[in-house]
């Protein structure tokens, strides 16, 4: 991400080669890539493009065991989430094993991040407010990221366990790639998360 420019433009050539793109196609690319990199994704002013190797970690693997029937949905919506899901509770066994696309440092805290290619319009308003949020629902993409703070909590936990988890974690973005393109907020949905709802849906899905 914070790459120099040469190795930005090496990057470049390789995925010109690798998806057979023309040569006409590069300067829109490139700009797109530039924008995605700069983009603010928190109101802390986290970008992509200032985070260091340290502050990142790619493809984070998770596993932790859950059992019996745990109440995850109706946790959930007690603290407004998960409306519009059924509320019988989920029959969970085994283990629950996920990757999160992005987990990173900024300012002491951790964030989870994921990058998303839906098409959702051709317009700017498409990956704008009220739109980004149906769609969230709409995939039940924010299922999916309850449990990866589920995950982070248990990680943290882990490499770090006098720290408190509310001075440690800092939200979830998602980030609908096709939708920033340089607009100050576009394609880019970010949610806090309350402490208290992740702690409440980590004692839910313990054995």
């Amino acid at each position: 991400f914070s790459a120099p420019v040469a190795s930005f433009e090496h990057a470049i050539d390789s995925l010109r080669a690798r998806l057979n793109l023309k040569a006409g196609d590069m300067p829109l690319l490139r700009q797109w890539l530039k924008a995605i990199l700069r983009q603010r994704l928190t109101p802390t002013g986290l970008t992509l493009q200032g985070l260091t190797f340290s502050d990142r970690s790619d493809e984070l693997e998770f596993h932790f065991p859950v059992h019996g029937a745990p109440k995850l949905i109706e946790t959930a919506k007690q603290f407004g989430y998960l409306t519009d899901l059924e509320t019988a509770p989920l029959q969970l066994e085994g283990m629950m094993t996920g990757s999160i696309d992005l987990l990173c440092r900024h300012q002491g805290r951790y964030y989870v991040v994921d990058y998303k290619t839906n098409h959702l319009g051709s317009s700017t308003s498409d990956y704008e407010g009220d739109a980004l949020t149906a769609a969230i629902h709409h995939h039940q993409y924010d299922l999916q990221y309850l449990l990866y703070c589920v995950a982070v909590k248990k990680i943290l936990a882990l490499r770090q366990p006098h720290a408190a988890f509310e001075d440690l974690f800092g939200g979830v973005v998602y980030l609908f790639l096709r939708g920033m393109t340089g607009g100050p907020e576009t394609g880019v949905y970010f949610d806090p998360v309350p402490i208290d709802l992740i702690q409440a849906l980590d004692a839910s899905l313990s054995p």
